[in-house]
């Protein structure tokens, strides 16, 4: 999985704009806490590109950029939490998770119906 690093406020308007394209999947982050770990782990194991080749994939990590994944939670009205998954298409959340709820089977389910919407 290629990552885009979320590192900067202007990449939020930029996400919004990638959006209207396809499904943007932003994936926070905390490198302090094991169970952050083990859900980039299994999605990193589980992300086939093959399947979703148009979807940009980022990574914030929440203790570098608090600032910038407070920006993402209010941009999208989803509560801050890490780890979390949050899926953007056509300028709104469609799906966010957290915790033992990132299961990568539902984020490709929620991928695909996005490409028919």
């Amino acid at each position: 999985m290629i990552w885009n690093r979320l590192d900067d406020l202007n990449q939020i308007e930029s996400i919004q704009k990638e959006s209207k394209k396809a499904p943007v999947v932003i994936f926070k982050h905390s490198a302090r806490c094991p169970v952050s770990a083990m859900a980039f782990n299994e999605l990193e194991r589980s992300w086939r590109q093959e399947n979703h080749p148009d979807v940009e994939p980022y990574y914030l990590d929440v203790i570098q950029n608090r600032l910038i994944s407070e920006g993402v939670a209010e941009e999208w009205n989803v509560m801050h939490q890490s780890p979390q998954i949050i899926i953007i298409h056509n300028q709104e959340c469609i799906y966010d998770a957290s915790h033992s709820e990132i299961d990568y089977s539902e984020i490709d389910r929620i991928i695909k119906s996005a490409h028919q919407m």
